[in-house]
């Protein structure tokens, strides 16, 4: 009995030894946490299961919410875009009124429609929907044609045409598109008669123009055939364009017979005289510029004698903006002619004097003409002019005032440069070779926002304004020092 208790007292004791090292090892190597902390509970499955349909239903929220959103915006941006293409059909598209004056002096077809049904106003039906888009999109990038696009963008990396006029590429593009629907729609009798006709001349090339021609046999057309022709190399080909169109402004039927020397019959209608007075200044730069002087010299003297017929022998401040306009038109013209025919002068051996006084008159007219066009609030100087509000406003006078504005500009500058290049030739007084370089600087230059004047890009290029004005202080400096040893010399004199 004491033997069994005594073994078993020894073996506890073993055991007891035995356990202590693996108890001291398990406390150092154990990842359970210490005694004074609380003990894990275990999380139930049902709160597990709670908690991730909760996070569905606010997904599913979430999504209901933005597809709610979506909608809208979609339905919005719809809506939008619909409300303007109805606000630019029935606004912005609208029929303009023909005011009788500007009926009566042949200005109508200066706003072209969008509709061969001017009376309505808006696109044609016919197109359908897509072409209706197209055509709406045309108009709206014409109306805003001078806007550019950013040098950086792009479109003008892979487009570099689309840089000068962002407005116009835009245009042109979606005129394609239009065009391309309404050959369709217009072949199937869809369209009214005059669209496609209108749509062609928006987007006028040489190919076009001739499409329009097959179209509508008129001087206009003509007149611009030959234009694009003479620009393409094609000289025979532009003559006989020109010829024709002083034909038709003739009232007779086109032909392939040559008018070198123009025509002494002025149109009744002041559209055809504004077309034929283009016309001649089309010949008159194609003969002098070709060697043609002795057919350039009868042309200009037989168009010089047309164009004073059909001016008023004095100018009047009653008239019309319409029926001024037009006067201007045909004065700017004979402008030109003058300035051509100076030039042709010249390349014929006459006195400087004889060219001088057709540039003078060619400064007078092209002067008179910029003055007749500007705010008559305005002051004097020709940097400082703009055009009037009276042509602004008007859609149908707007463009052809803006663009004869600009080419008086530039007329009258190139009259008073070449009198100075003339002047100095001669040996002329170098205080009047100043004052012909600075009119030339005046005609096209504008003042900046500081009142320095720069150059108008829309009348002179940056090269040509730099060589007025290295010439300007070129003679400036030669007068100064003229003057300078005119006065040592009354000095030393004692005067």
């Amino acid at each position: 009995m004491v033997l069994r208790h005594g073994r078993s007292a020894l073996l506890h004791a073993r055991l007891s030894l035995a356990r202590r090292p693996l108890a001291r090892f398990a406390r150092f190597q154990s990842t359970e946490r210490p005694p004074d902390s609380q003990p894990v509970e275990r999380v139930p499955n049902e709160l597990i299961w709670k908690g991730v349909a909760s996070a569905g239903d606010t997904l599913k929220r979430t999504f209901i919410i933005l597809a709610a959103v979506g909608a809208v915006v979609t339905v919005a941006g719809v809506a939008l875009l619909e409300g303007y293409g109805q606000y630019f059909e029935h606004v912005r598209l609208a029929p303009i009124p023909r005011d009788p004056e500007i009926v009566k002096w042949g200005w109508e077809d200066e706003q072209l429609d969008w509709n061969g049904d001017t009376s309505k106003g808006g696109t044609d039906p016919g197109l359908g929907r897509k072409g209706r888009d197209f055509v709406r999109t045309a108009a709206a990038s014409a109306k805003a044609r001078n806007i550019m696009l950013n040098p950086e963008s792009t479109r003008a990396k892979h487009n570099p045409s689309a840089l000068l006029n962002f407005g116009l590429s835009n245009s042109v593009e979606a005129l394609a598109k239009a065009l391309a629907i309404a050959e369709v729609k217009d072949a199937a009798g869809k369209l009214h008669p005059g669209t496609l006709t209108l749509l062609l001349k928006h987007q006028a090339a040489m190919s076009l123009y001739e499409r329009i021609w097959a179209r509508e046999t008129s001087p206009f057309v003509a007149w611009r055939l030959g234009d694009v022709c003479n620009g393409l190399g094609k000289k025979d080909e532009a003559v006989a364009w020109w010829s024709r169109a002083i034909q038709l402004c003739e009232g007779h039927s086109p032909s392939d017979t040559v008018q070198s020397a123009g025509t002494s019959t002025l149109p009744s209608s002041p559209a055809h005289q504004r077309v034929l007075a283009s016309t001649l200044v089309s010949l008159s730069s194609y003969y002098a510029t070709n060697g043609k002087l002795k057919e350039a010299d009868a042309l200009q003297n037989n168009a010089l004698q047309l164009f004073q017929s059909s001016l008023p022998s004095e100018s009047s401040d009653e008239a019309s903006p319409p029926q001024a306009l037009h006067f201007s038109t045909i004065l700017q013209r004979a402008s030109v002619v003058s300035l051509h025919h100076a030039e042709v002068l010249f390349g014929m051996g006459k006195k400087p004097a004889e060219c001088i006084q057709w540039l003078s008159s060619a400064a007078e007219f092209s002067s008179h003409v910029a003055r007749a066009l500007a705010e008559k609030e305005l002051e004097e100087r020709p940097e400082q002019l703009h055009v009037s509000p009276a042509y602004v406003e008007s859609p149908f006078l707007q463009q052809p005032a803006k663009d004869l504005f600009i080419e008086a500009r530039r007329t009258a500058a190139e009259a008073w440069k070449l009198m100075g290049v003339l002047r100095e030739r001669t040996k002329g007084d170098p205080k009047d070779l100043v004052h012909c370089y600075e009119q030339a600087l005046k005609w096209s230059g504008k003042l900046d926002a500081e009142g320095n004047r720069i150059p108008d890009l829309n009348v002179t290029q940056s090269a040509k304004w730099d060589a007025l004005v290295k010439n300007r202080n070129r003679l400036e400096e030669m007068v100064n020092l003229e003057m300078q040893r005119r006065n040592g010399w009354f000095s030393f004199l004692g005067w």
